[in-house]
């Protein structure tokens, strides 16, 4: 697989020394200029990233996307504070609007703090065993051909119905590893990038 050059974009323009890269203020005409900076420049993928107090990533990519042609998008999720049903379907809907140029960054949360003004009490190791039950689920729903039941020990599903055929193939994941534990399998799902 070729390097892929990935840069960060802000939301609005810097006050003083500091970009507002996911905090303060939100700036159409600056994301979107930001963002055809990086296209121009030949970036591949531009982070979006996540703390308690930042712009909605998927919402700040997606208004990105609209402004740029084949600048792919890293966007920086946390399971635990949406469904993984629902992340599954806003990232398969993402992939569908915008021709494969999304990437998700699942994260277990930088502190305990942080996590904990997004309302998520969870022990660190534990956000990572549930990081890992969020990622089967959502592949399942990726690439499941028949509705169903999940069992863990964070999420308990019935019926779930899979994604339609038309992203499957195009959707890649990736997550932060816990550096005390051995890298996750992909299992049945897609392969990893």
């Amino acid at each position: 697989m070729p390097v892929r050059v990935i840069g960060m974009i802000g939301v609005a323009p810097p006050a003083g020394t500091a970009l507002h890269v996911i905090g303060g203020g939100v700036s159409a005409s600056f994301l979107g200029e930001f963002a055809q900076m990086h296209e121009k420049a030949g970036f591949d993928l531009v982070l979006v990233g996540y703390y308690s107090s930042s712009a909605e990533g998927f919402a700040v990519a997606a208004y990105a996307a609209s402004q740029t042609t084949t600048l792919g998008y890293l966007v920086a999720h946390r399971p635990g504070l949406v469904a993984p049903t629902l992340a599954a379907r806003t990232i398969a809907t993402f992939d569908a609007l915008w021709g494969g140029r999304l990437a998700v960054h699942i994260i277990a949360g930088n502190s305990d703090e942080d996590m904990e003004r997004d309302g998520d009490f969870t022990p660190k190791d534990q956000r990572y065993e549930r990081a890992a039950e969020y990622l089967d689920v959502m592949r399942r729903v990726w690439t499941c051909t028949e509705p169903f039941h999940y069992d863990g020990r964070f999420y308990k599903l019935r019926k779930v119905f899979p994604e339609s055929d038309r992203s499957k193939s195009r959707i890649q994941s990736c997550y932060s590893a816990d550096p005390r534990r051995e890298r996750q399998s992909w299992g049945a799902g897609p392969s990893p990038p």
